[in-house]
Order: C-alpha cells, then sequence, then structure tokens
C-alpha cells in the first residue's frame, strides 16, 4: 500500500512539472511574438515617419547656376514641433559628390549660438548627387518645448567632400518663426 501512495506522488509531480513546463513554453513562446510585432511596428513608424519627411518635401524653383537653393524662406511652428525646409543641392562638378548637410541656430551676426540655443535639427545627412544633377533633401528643425516666441535664425550648411575633406560648398541661413 504504501508503493502505491509514493507512485501516485510520483504521478502527480510529474504531471505537475508537464503542466508547468508547458505553461512556460506558452508564455515564452506568447513573449517572443510580441517582441517581434513591436519590433516591426517600430521599423513602420520609422518608415512612416520617413516617407512623412518626404511628401513635406516642396519643389524648390533654383536655377542650375546656384549651388543651394532652400525653400521656404521662413516658416512658423509651435514648440515642440517639427518644420521641413526643402533643400535642393545642384551638383555642379563633373562627377558624384558626397554632401554632408547639417542645420544649427545662429544670432543675427550669423555666428553659431552655443549656449541656450533650443533649436535642434538632424546633425547631418549625407547623400550622394550625381554629376551635373540636383536632389532634394529634407532639413527637418525642431524648437524645443518651453522656448519663447519669437523669430530664430536657422543656418544650412551643406559641405562636400570632392578634396577628400569636407569643404563647405555652401550655406544659407533662413528663419523659424515660434508661435
Amino acid at each position: 500500500m504504501i508503493s502505491a501512495i509514493k507512485k501516485k506522488k510520483g504521478f502527480e509531480l510529474s504531471a505537475n512539472f508537464i503542466v508547468m513546463l508547458v505553461l512556460a513554453t506558452l508564455a515564452l513562446s506568447m513573449g517572443i511574438v510580441l517582441l517581434r510585432r513591436m519590433s516591426s511596428s517600430s521599423n513602420n513608424i520609422t518608415d512612416k515617419s520617413y516617407k512623412d519627411f518626404m511628401r513635406e518635401l516642396r519643389n524648390v524653383d533654383c536655377s542650375d547656376s546656384l549651388r543651394v537653393c532652400v525653400s521656404p524662406q521662413s516658416v512658423s511652428s509651435y514648440p515642440g514641433h517639427h518644420v521641413v525646409y526643402s533643400l535642393r543641392i545642384n551638383n555642379n562638378y563633373d562627377t558624384p559628390v558626397s554632401f554632408n548637410v547639417s542645420a544649427f541656430e545662429v544670432d543675427d551676426n550669423g555666428d553659431p549660438v552655443t549656449v541656450g540655443s533650443k533649436i535642434s535639427s538632424i546633425p547631418s545627412y549625407i547623400g550622394v548627387v550625381p554629376a551635373y544633377s540636383h536632389k532634394e533633401f529634407p532639413v527637418v528643425v525642431m524648437p524645443a518645448l518651453g522656448i519663447e516666441p519669437g523669430i530664430y535664425n536657422i543656418k544650412i550648411v551643406v559641405e562636400d567632400n570632392r578634396p577628400s575633406s569636407w569643404e563647405v560648398y555652401s550655406n544659407k541661413i533662413v528663419q523659424l518663426k515660434v508661435k
């Protein structure tokens, strides 16, 4: 009789182990599915944001003799909301050239504001423009939350690496009106 009880306890222990193993496997697989869905949705959000920026690009009316054109010259925004400037780069060289684009806040003299700047932008974008052609790029700028209303100057600097070191190709100053 004692051996029958021990066998029954062993069977109960095995059944509990199997049930717990099945539940743990189920929880693990649900966690993996959840992580996979979160990962794919974040990629979709990133792709959507890029497509939104590209949709916001405007056709820039620009003479081929100019190196760089920006449109519009002045944009209004609220703190925490991004704005997109359309940048057209004309490659007037006979070879494809890589360009580096950066934007930052400047004062009325055109000097960079390093202390207290509340304007953020994508730090740089590198793109290749084929020889004797042009491309348009988005330049995204966002005033920080809590910035005071006013007019801020943004300098967009375009550099090229033709002589294998980055040199200023052109720069433009545009305005950002914060409401």
